[in-house]
């Protein structure tokens, strides 16, 4: 087993940090698993929480996929927790949690800004004659959605989709 830290050497002249959050349990499938939150209800929660936030600046938004056992709930989910263990033949859930990082001048306000709402699209590849097209394809057509509409780019996150 093996943990590794991140270390960031950086001049001092903002405080920056992280607001995570965790969908809800909502209800139980027909097999008894718990049924929580949709992502973009998870999303609205973020951007309910950024519109009460005064001069701040979001720098990345991004959706990390938290390991848990057993029953959940914002309470009892460590999203902090930089390791996890895999015991024998059990069974791994997936939490999908929202993170927004964000920084805020030490001296001086941020100019006033819109209220930022966060959401998210998937984009994917287009199948043709059985095979699918590159990810520079896919990336050409995310590249003219982003100016068609103006949206701002947060992050984008690369998934392994099934085949």
């Amino acid at each position: 087993m093996h943990s590794y830290s991140i270390t960031l050497f950086y001049t001092c002249t903002s405080v920056s940090g992280t607001a995570d959050f965790v969908p809800e349990p909502v209800g139980y499938t027909g097999g008894g698993k718990t049924r929580c939150e949709s992502l973009p209800d998870t999303l609205e929660k973020a951007s309910h929480w950024l519109s009460r936030q005064q001069g701040i600046r979001v720098i990345n938004v991004q959706s990390i996929n938290y390991k848990t056992k057993g029953h959940m709930s914002a309470d009892t989910v460590d999203t902090m927790r930089s390791l996890y263990r895999q015991y024998g033949d059990s069974k791994t859930k997936y939490l999908r949690i929202v993170r927004v990082c964000w920084t805020k001048p030490l001296l001086g306000e941020l100019p006033p800004r819109q209220p930022l709402v966060i959401t998210s699209r998937t984009f994917l590849p287009d199948k043709e004659d059985g095979e699918f097209e590159t990810q520079h394809n896919t990336l050409s057509k995310l590249r003219a959605w982003l100016r068609a509409t103006g949206n701002q780019k947060l992050n984008i996150k690369n998934s392994k989709m099934a085949s």
